[in-house]
């Protein structure tokens, strides 16, 4: 049964790819037309002769390296930090209502006000992931705290009657709540993270960067260079899920066989 409900879901995404992507590439080639002007609103083959272009130049992958390491240390450091808290606000209310207005804060303040003053702050260089951190790490802490505050109480009562080990208790009982939370919030994350960091790198003008790339193809007016990096961003995004997905299949079949 769990054989054919996989490939059931991979048939899904398949017949996905297939009808959706050709629609989406037609709607597009359809408002360019519209347009009537490349330059304002490039069709599909100027962006992919434009991505060629990109692909092919000598820096490419110093660019892409560059934005994609700033995202890492983004994501990295909302991870750890999140995993850290959210564990210990779980403890302590006294830590929990100090961090509660901190995370309200990071989730209500506005990207561009906070990046101006980053750059104020750390330059260029070392902004944009920290506007990536900013931005991502009330998410994952509230996945975090989320995680560990809707496991049943029946089962820790259980626990504690039966005398069950720590180590037990965090394999079989925290660990999946809490990997069940993270990993659809870091899912999410991701994308959202790529998207603010580049921003940032636009604003800043950060030398050899994905956002610089944007930046140079809009001052240039050449929106199918601008449109090439969404691309590439767009890909690095799905590259960066794929770990994600596989984990989530992992956490479906542990709660399957359990």
């Amino acid at each position: 049964m769990k054989t054919f409900t996989t490939m059931l879901k991979n048939k899904n995404r398949r017949t996905e790819l297939i009808i959706g992507v050709p629609f989406l590439l037609l709607i597009w080639h359809l408002i360019a037309m519209g347009v009537g002007n490349i330059n304002i609103f490039p069709t599909p083959l100027a962006v992919i002769g434009s991505l060629a272009n990109i692909v092919t130049s000598p820096n490419f992958f110093t660019v892409v390296t560059m934005t994609l390491s700033r995202v890492l240390v983004g994501l990295t450091l909302s991870f750890c930090l999140a995993l850290i808290l959210g564990l210990i606000s779980v403890n302590s209310r006294f830590v929990k209502s100090m961090l509660n207005p901190l995370v309200s804060v990071m989730k209500a303040i506005p990207t561009i006000a906070i990046t101006v003053q980053l750059i104020i702050w750390l330059g260029p260089f070392q902004a944009p992931p920290a506007v990536g951190f900013i931005v991502i790490f009330p998410l994952l802490y509230s996945a975090v705290v989320e995680g560990l505050e809707n496991i049943d109480l029946d089962i820790i009562e259980m626990a504690n009657v039966y005398n069950v080990p720590k180590v037990h208790r965090i394999k079989h009982i925290y660990y999946p709540s809490v990997v069940s939370y993270l990993s659809a919030a870091l899912a999410g994350s991701i994308g959202l993270c790529i998207k603010v960091i580049i921003s940032a790198e636009y604003i800043s003008t950060t030398r050899n960067s994905m956002g610089d790339g944007i930046y140079y193809g809009f001052a240039y007016f050449n929106m199918a260079e601008v449109w090439s990096w969404a691309v590439v961003a767009i890909i690095t995004s799905a590259v960066l899920e794929l770990p994600l997905r596989q984990l989530k299949k992992r956490i479906c079949q542990w709660r399957e066989v359990d």
